[in-house]
């Protein structure tokens, strides 16, 4: 993939709802990208999901990308990671 410092672009699809694509029996070929804090060893905060038509394996270069590019300019204490599979809350 190319860089030319900015994101590509990703439109979210509007033609499936979350509960179909990640239903019993459909593979959750999505990744999201979550974000940390050091100070606080349990954080976890959702950043995006990337959920195309184009297969796991982009999903996952795609995140894997945006997590490069904002783990560059992060601030201290601030980490990034991408997860397979669509946002999940942890309490």
């Amino acid at each position: 993939m190319e860089s030319r410092g900015r994101l590509p672009y990703v439109r979210r699809r509007q033609d499936k709802p979350a509960e179909a694509v990640t239903g019993e029996g459909i593979a959750d070929t999505a990744y999201t990208l979550y974000r940390g804090n050091t100070a606080d060893e349990g954080s976890r905060f959702h950043v995006a999901t990337f959920d195309t038509d184009r297969g796991e394996e982009h999903n996952c270069a795609l995140c894997e990308y945006a997590r490069e590019m904002l783990q560059a300019e992060a601030r201290d204490g601030h980490s990034f990671w991408c997860e397979k599979g669509h946002f999940r809350h942890v309490s």
